[in-house]
């Protein structure tokens, strides 16, 4: 069986300041079996032609609770009910796991001081290896994709590196040829 592991990271990775108001950096994934993603990506896009009359919109949560660019539609309260109603509709009857961690920066800083990694590295190698028991769990012969919402092309490109080498060499806890059997 195929799965698919979306990702995304919400808060900031940067350790030199620290936002008081959220102070945390927190890398998230669903994984999703092929058969149930195809019906989920249908959902969504039924979703967005419903609203937007395209499925060219990005579902940025933040766009959507400050109602900026299309979601302006959401100012008008039955539209953002509805709107909400049908979106949870998709989550609610869409069979996922989530594998997520999270580090508070300011904690991570004292116990790791200048040694301290970068955030979105330390959370990504967690992320991945708990992928990897997870999948083993789900289907002895189970295979992933990974999608990795894009950030920026300095950031895309250090995380590549980061997730190629976690691939390429393992972790303390998963070798390489699991990570390398298991994801596509």
């Amino acid at each position: 069986m195929k799965y698919y592991f979306y990702i995304d990271e919400t808060g900031d990775h940067g350790l030199t300041s620290i936002n008081e108001d959220f102070p945390y950096f927190l890398l998230c994934g669903i994984l999703v079996r092929e058969d149930h993603a195809n019906l989920m990506n249908g959902d969504i896009k039924a979703l967005k032609q419903k609203y937007f009359q395209t499925d060219a919109v990005i579902l940025h949560s933040r766009d959507i609770r400050k109602c900026n660019g299309p979601f302006q539609i959401l100012f008008d309260l039955e539209v953002k009910k509805s709107f909400y109603n049908d979106l949870n509709t998709v989550i609610n009857k869409t069979p996922f796991t989530v594998i997520s961690a999270a580090i508070k920066k300011e904690d991570f800083l004292k116990r790791y001081g200048v040694t301290a990694h970068n955030p979105y590295q330390v959370t990504l190698s967690y992320v991945l290896e708990r992928l990897i028991f997870c999948i083993d769990g789900l289907d002895k012969n189970g295979t992933v994709e990974i999608m990795i919402e894009k950030r920026g092309k300095k950031e895309d490109k250090d995380l590549l590196q980061h997730y190629n080498r976690i691939v390429d060499s393992g972790t303390y806890y998963v070798k390489s040829d699991r990570f390398q059997n298991r994801i596509q």
